[in-house]
Order: C-alpha cells, then structure tokens, then sequence
C-alpha cells in the first residue's frame, strides 16, 4: 500500500509519537510510506530523518491564513505522490484530508481521532468551528480510527458517523521505555535531586486540558504529608500560560519543592528518574502516552479519571476523579509510602496489553480492507 500520513507538525507530543512509530512499523512491514506536515522543523522530524528513509514533505504554511495556498501546495504534492490512503491525525488534518478526497476520488481517506470529552471554552471560536466541520464531514470517510474507547464514544456524542468507526490503542515502544538505574542516577544528579529525595512528574504540555493546577494543589498537600518530596514539571505551552502557572505555583508556596524541566527528548531518563507519574488531565484525554510510556519504564502512575486511563492502569495504578486535589494527593501519598505496585508487574501490564507491535499490526489490517 501506498500511505501518506498528514499532521500538522512533527512536535514532540502524543499523537505526534504515535504517527511517527506507526509510520516506521508499517514501512518496516514493506509498504510505501511518506508523511506530509503544514509547518517543518520539529524535533520529531529530526528523529524520523536520523531512524528511517521516509519522506517528509513540508508544505511551509505561512500561518494561519495560508488557506488557499497551502491547500493548493498540499494537493500538488498529493498528485505526485498518488497514495492509495491518506492517514490523517487531529482535527484540522481530518478536514484537509476529506477536501483531498473531492478533488482525488479514488484516494482512501482514514482519520485518526486522539482526544475525547475536549473542553472548547478554552481554545475559542475557531476551534468549535473546526469541531464542527469535522463532525459533519465524518461521512466522507473510508475508515476512522480512534485511539480510546472513550474518543470513540464522544465523537459519536458530537455528531461523528458510527460507520467504520474503530478502535486501536496507543502502542508503546518497550525498547526505548524500560527501566534503567544508570538513566536514573544520571538524570536525577543533573537535577541536582538526592537519593532520599522522591520525585514526582508531571510530563505534559502546558495546556488547559491538562490541569496542572490541579497538579499544584495536590503537591503542596502532599508536601505537608512528605517533607522529602519534589515534583517536576516537563513540557512545554505558550510563555504567557507558563508564567500564569508560574504564579499559581508561587501563591501554594510551592517555588522551592518544584522545577520546570522544559521540553525534553530523553523522555525515557525522565521517567526513570521519578517515583511517581502523575496525570491530572480534566478533559481531552484519549489514550494518554504518559500512562504507557511510564509503566512501561516500571514507573507507578497516578491519573484522574479521563480517557482510557482506567482501561490503561488496570490493577497496577490508582484513578482518582478529576479537579480533586485532596483525594488525588491521598493517591499519591499511598504510592510513595506503601509502594503497592510491583515495577516488574507494571511493566508487564504494557507489554502485555499495549505493544507498538500489536498497534501496527491491526493498523495494517484494518488498512487492508479498505
């Protein structure tokens, strides 16, 4: 099969991981695969050109308004490569995809839905727009894979068609996320943070959705209970949302027990380095990777209940409800005192369940059919 995928960018975010992981897997099973983004340059696309030989074509889209532009440089780059399926991820690449299938009839059109249960308030009138576009144009689809049950049943809430209508979780790369005492020790010295000392993560971007006051407010109770504990922030958002955090962080008395690490690629060292991966996520979840990716490394999670965090932690991590500082720092405080998880037996709760394998795997099938 030939297969373009296209996303916005190639960031370092959850579904971003994903589609650069399925591409490779079904390259590596023989198909033909090539990825089209609007905006070049992101740390992904410098991985995927350093591990594979698949092409990345970037339409240079110049902001927000290079509408016609971009959909014309878009569907050039379309009629040369002449795929048999187009793969979209998120939204806005939904859209463009099933405007593809107008122009180019005989083209496979297959979205990917990520999120589920998103609170639009925060993100304006733009994005209700895109939200209900995609909705109405669900029809004009070969195949639409979502990556939680959860997604699933919230696209169809908001209009989504059930027909072919999918589910394939996240896959999650056991090689790169494994427990590692060396990663550990190296970058919990860089962060100056001593044996004794637990840590616990917050690995998410800035965003709204992902609740990190919520967050805030459950570390200082837990500071209260565990004087030798620090948290850590990695990830990235918009300078204003930073500073605003910055200020919630400040007003709970928390400067001190907590860093901001920033944007990092060795996400594989920072779980490693924690004793605790915390989701505090109100909304948008699907199958959050933070979830997988730290139990995979052996790491115990604590996750509100969004998405399929439930489905993901199974027995070997606690859901607590969201916008619940008080029973979310219970949560926290029985993990790190009476460590009730084996890192062994969280480990095998991914590879068991969730492998990058078993993800490319169905994605080829269901491809297949259509």
């Amino acid at each position: 099969m030939k297969i373009v995928f296209l996303i916005r960018s190639l960031d370092l975010a959850g579904a971003e991981r994903q589609l650069v992981f399925l591409a490779r897997g079904l390259a590596n099973l023989g198909h033909s695969i090539s990825l089209i983004v609007y905006y070049s340059g992101g740390p992904l696309e410098k991985w995927m050109k350093e591990n594979t030989s698949i092409p990345i074509y970037s339409m240079e889209k110049k902001g927000r308004n290079d509408i016609f532009g971009f959909c014309f440089r878009l569907l050039k780059q379309i009629q040369l490569l002449e795929p048999d399926i187009i793969y979209s991820f998120l939204s806005t690449s939904n859209i463009f995809a099933s405007l593809i299938r107008l122009r180019y009839p005989k083209i496979r059109v297959v979205w990917g839905v990520r999120a589920s249960n998103v609170n639009l308030d925060h993100y304006g009138s733009i994005a209700k727009a895109v939200a209900w576009t995609e909705a109405r144009l669900s029809d004009y689809t070969d195949l639409i894979i979502a990556n939680s049950y959860t997604g699933r049943k919230y696209a169809v809430q908001k209009g989504f068609k059930k027909h072919n209508f999918n589910v394939i979780q996240n896959g999650i790369d056991t090689e790169i996320f494994r427990p590692s005492v060396e990663k550990r020790q190296t970058l919990r010295k860089e962060w100056n943070i001593e044996p004794n000392t637990l840590l616990v993560g917050c690995i998410a971007r800035l965003d709204p959705m992902k609740d990190h006051e919520t967050f805030f407010k459950m570390a200082a109770l837990l500071k209260n209970r565990l004087p030798n504990v620090r948290f850590v922030c990695v990830g990235k958002g918009t300078q204003s949302y930073q500073e605003a955090l910055k200020t919630i962080v400040q007003k709970l008395g928390l400067t001190q027990s907590l860093f901001w690490a920033g944007l990092r690629l060795d996400t594989d060292a920072v779980y490693n380095a924690c004793d605790l991966v915390c989701l505090s996520s109100s909304s948008g979840e699907g199958f959050p990777n933070v979830l997988g990716e730290a139990m995979s490394t052996g790491i115990p999670c604590v996750a509100t209940d969004v998405g399929d965090s439930r489905l993901i932690l199974g027995d070997k991590g606690i859901v607590v409800p969201p916008n619940n500082p008080k029973l979310f720092m219970e949560a926290c405080f029985k993990v790190l005192t009476e460590k009730p998880f084996d890192p062994a037996e969280i480990r095998n709760r991914i590879v068991d369940n969730f492998s990058l394998e078993a993800m490319v795997d169905k994605t080829e099938q269901m491809l297949a059919k259509i």
